[in-house]
This record gives structure tokens, sequence and C-alpha cells, in this order.
């Protein structure tokens, strides 16, 4: 590998693989540029696969105590940037996460139903949440009318917890069947040609729902 040097600075390199000459920021500590040397990096990764992926795991079950004190120490104090990725992750690789979840499905699909009501299990208010979102869509999807993806929980928060019909606050404690509970309601309803968007559904209690439905509240608000 030759140098070029100025005033003992090396300023150039030429590339023992490809032999290029480069700048000498486009190479770290071995003669190959940085380039090269994530080639030969990824090609041993490719031919060694096997062999790596055994040493990572039998390096995860001889110090598994202290990569989970250490994840746990870190995540601790960097939970908002933790999330922050696995959303994105989530965002970016929906159709391979869909992928990976069908194929362990199909390969063990009684170990994955047990890990479903298991998890089900251990939480009952996101299931909760989960089984109210969809009901709507599908609802909403037999109408035949304009069905946008969100969350409940997500108009809740954008009305502040406060109900849309009576303007009092929504305890976020209570739960169905207390008249007081949360409840996602069409400003227009599906029945009359509304839409399941989120300019079309607001945060009310429960027993407003209830009150719209039986022609009280919201008739009245339409009226007057």
């Amino acid at each position: 590998m030759n140098d070029l040097t100025t005033a003992g600075t090396i300023k150039e390199k030429t590339c023992s693989k490809c032999g290029e000459t480069k700048p000498a920021k486009m190479f770290g500590r071995h003669f190959r540029c940085l380039g090269c040397e994530s080639e030969a990096n990824k090609k041993y990764r490719q031919d060694h696969k096997e062999g790596i992926s055994t040493r990572r795991k039998a390096n995860y079950l001889n110090n598994i105590e202290q990569i989970k004190e250490r994840w746990e120490k870190y995540s601790h104090g960097n939970r908002d940037k933790i999330n922050a990725h696995q959303k994105r992750y989530r965002l970016e690789n929906s159709e391979k996460i869909k992928e990976q979840g069908k194929k362990r499905r199909d390969a063990d699909p009684e170990k994955s139903r047990a890990q479903c009501r298991e998890w089900a299990k251990q939480n009952p208010e996101k299931m909760r949440r989960h089984w109210a979102d969809t009901g709507k869509r599908k609802r909403a999807l037999l109408k035949g009318v304009k069905v946008e993806i969100f969350k409940a929980h997500e108009i809740y928060e954008r009305d502040g917890w406060i109900c849309q019909l009576c303007h009092k606050k929504v305890n976020k404690k209570l739960r169905f069947p207390n008249p007081l509970s949360r409840s996602l309601d069409h400003i227009i309803p599906l029945s009359l040609g509304g839409t399941h968007e989120r300019k079309n559904v607001q945060l009310t209690h429960y027993k407003c729902n209830v009150e719209i439905k039986t022609g009280g509240i919201k008739q009245t608000r339409l009226i007057g």
C-alpha cells in the first residue's frame, strides 16, 4: 500500500483490494478502504452465517444475566428513544413483520394460538380496545362507507378525555357497562351515511352515546 504524505501527515492511501488511491479518511485501521472492508465483512457474514449465529447464541446464554442487566439500565433511561425506534421500524417494515408472523403461525399453529391466548389474558384492556376498534370497522365496511384505520384511544387523547356532548370529564379508569365510561361516537351515524374517519368520531360518555341513539341529546343538538 502506497501512502502519499504531506509534512508527515498521511493525506491519501491506496487500497490493497481495489487498488484505488483515496483520501485517508476513506480508510479505517486496515489496508483496505472502507467500501472494500464493508464488502469483505458482508461476504464473511454470508459465508459463515451458521457459525456466527451459533457463537452469538452461546454468548447470549453464557452472559444472559449481564445482558439483561445492561438492557434494563439502558431502556430505563431511553424509553422514549426505544419506543420511537420501534414505532418507526414497524411502519417501515410492516409487510416483513406480517410475513414473519404468518410463517411462525403456519410452522406451529397450536403454539401461536396458545401465545395469543396468554397475551390476551395478560392484556385484557388492550384486547377490549382491539375488538371494539375491529367491530366498528367491520360495521362500517358492511355499510359500504369510507373507513379510516385508527385506534379509539387515539380519539380519546385527541378530545382530551372530555365528553363532546355533555362537555364533562371522562374517567379513564371506568369500564363498560359503567354509564360514565368511555365510548366512541359517530357524529353522523353509519346508518345515515356517516364515515368511520377521525373527523366523524368523538369521545362521549357511554350514557350520552346511548341517549343519542334513543333520540336524546344529539337529536336536540341537531335540531337546535
